[in-house]
């Protein structure tokens, strides 16, 4: 499909079917399926409504999008008697790689052209011969054998032209071998896959393995069958102690981030001081993994060393390949933390500066507009 999409000769349309059907494949980062019903087994009349209009309309841009309304997404959500999610395991009964994620589209790379033999003309030939027929005579003169020149054979007429079948070497496999070496490798790669495996909760499931999946923690046990989604347990040992998913995410954060929180995980945000209020906000954020973090004054209000703390994790998310854009009025931030930096005077754009040119002199003169740099 990437090669119809990437073709340009191809038609119009076909391309932009491939492009809807590669789309319908990631959907939700491939954990969405297409499903006309609901978990439970009724209708859906949403997701029904979208599948007609998009297998009408769907070259029609405006309502392709329909056919979100149809997707489902393959996940298994476990919680407690307290809506808290609880961290426990489900078993699988199958081998890994029957549910697993399908391999990504690639395109096939150009292969290396063959290697053509060498062709060498019959004129060549002829005076690689000479040459050596020179060489033998200077060594039979130089030590005095008085032996019978051998007769020089006779050359055909016709040109023909010779290969040097030297320069080619045999490194290409046979059609057989080339056909049976992926089958080989799947077929060990299935003979080493053990049947069964654990699953964590709130993890990928597709509808086709929920009959697979069994409940080996004798601590929560479902209420009714698992049909998929949200699946309600039953905690055994209310009175014991647990650990849910919120509270791992929340010790990791307070952990990493260095949060002065006195009862750790069930401290209240208000509680704690400025700083540690804006390293809160900032592990809140961090749980979603973002690609782009806009931060706007994130260091004001709190002392020099939550300030230096914050500084030096926006240096590590920046190393970590997360692209920030930082919004501040601290001269020094900007010295310290930025690549580029854009000065606004007035609600207006006074300039640019980059790399070495980044110095508290440059700053100020275009914040005050004694001078104007280009971007």
């Amino acid at each position: 499909m990437q090669k119809i999409i990437s073709d340009r000769h191809e038609d119009a349309m076909a391309k932009f079917g491939c492009a809807i059907a590669m789309g319908i494949i990631d959907a939700g980062g491939r954990n969405c399926t297409i499903s006309l019903q609901t978990q439970t087994g009724n209708l859906n009349m949403p997701g029904i409504i979208g599948a007609a209009v998009f297998t009408q309309y769907w070259y029609w841009f405006p309502l392709t999008h329909f056919l979100s309304l149809t997707f489902t997404p393959t996940a298994v959500i476990g919680i407690d008697q307290k809506l808290e999610v609880p961290i426990f395991k489900f078993h699988c009964n199958t081998r890994p790689s029957l549910f697993d994620y399908p391999p990504e589209q690639q395109a096939k790379t150009d292969e290396a052209p063959e290697k053509v033999k060498t062709a060498v003309l019959s004129t060549t030939a002829q005076a690689k011969r000479r040459a050596q027929k020179k060489e033998r005579q200077q060594r039979r003169e130089s030590m005095d054998i008085d032996q019978p020149t051998p007769a020089t054979p006779k050359m055909p007429m016709e040109d023909k032209m010779e290969t040097d079948e030297s320069a080619v070497k045999d490194d290409v496999p046979k059609e057989g071998e080339k056909d049976n070496a992926p089958a080989e490798g799947l077929k060990k790669k299935l003979e080493k896959e053990k049947v069964g495996y654990e699953i964590e909760n709130m993890s990928r499931v597709l509808p086709a393995q929920l009959k697979y999946l069994t409940f080996p923690d004798l601590r929560y046990e479902p209420v009714k069958r698992p049909t998929g989604g949200v699946i309600l347990v039953i905690d055994t040992q209310p009175e014991a102690e647990r650990e849910t998913l919120e509270l791992k995410a929340s010790k990791v954060h307070i952990e990493s981030l260095r949060i002065a929180a006195g009862q750790g995980p069930y401290s209240r945000a208000e509680t704690l001081s400025g700083g540690n209020q804006q390293k809160v906000i900032f592990a809140k954020w961090l749980n979603r993994q973002p690609k782009i973090l806009v931060l706007d004054e994130p260091t004001r209000g709190v002392d020099v060393g939550a300030k230096m703390e914050i500084n030096g994790l926006i240096r590590a998310l920046a190393r970590g390949g997360t692209s920030i854009l930082l919004i501040t009025s601290e001269v020094e931030e900007m010295v310290s933390l930025s690549h580029r930096v854009l000065v606004l005077r007035g609600g207006e754009f006074a300039g640019a500066v980059e790399g070495a040119d980044i110095n508290n002199a440059t700053l100020m003169r275009l914040a005050l507009g004694e001078e104007r740099l280009n971007a």
